[in-house]
């Protein structure tokens, strides 16, 4: 896959929510968001995985991507990033989650409740397409801390990583 298909995909999504926010279906609008943010994350991965050669994802662990690993994900990248960047980053993705998870995908809520978030989301997948990294540092950074083990307690880092 190119990384120009790659960007259109989060960009197809993005436009996608844009358009079932006008339309008033909320809870289409807010799981497409959610999954626009999702790519983002494991593209920029994989970008940096292919640019650097660098194996970020360990190829032992079956289904990487889950919440924690995302949350995690960004938690690092805020590290990395100017200060501005970094909290529009942690912003965008809580409120990813928040509006996928705490009922509002589960029906339609009134636009009035879901739309002044979308910015705030949309400056999240603005900040992957154009202000994160995509260089040898960052690919040894994530590797080295994206699935690294609390050495003290190795049993209850990898369960929450499976």
């Amino acid at each position: 896959i190119s990384n120009s298909h790659l960007i259109s995909s989060v960009d197809s999504l993005k436009e996608k929510a844009i358009a079932s926010l006008k339309a008033y279906e909320t809870e289409v609008a807010c799981e497409q968001c959610l999954q626009a943010c999702e790519l983002a994350m494991r593209e920029y991965v994989k970008k940096l995985e292919n640019s650097s050669k660098i194996e970020i994802i360990p190829e032992n662990i079956g289904n990487p991507w889950k919440y924690r690993t995302y949350t995690r994900l960004c938690r690092l990248l805020t590290k990395k990033l100017n200060t501005e960047s970094a909290r529009d980053l942690s912003c965008g993705w809580n409120q990813a989650t928040e509006l996928n998870s705490h009922g509002y995908s589960h029906y339609n809520r009134p636009i009035e409740e879901v739309e002044p978030y979308f910015p705030i989301v949309l400056r999240f997948l603005e900040i992957f397409k154009n202000e994160v990294q995509v260089n040898k540092e960052m690919a040894e950074y994530l590797q080295g801390n994206l699935f690294k083990l609390n050495h003290d307690q190795p049993g209850e880092e990898i369960k929450k990583i499976q």
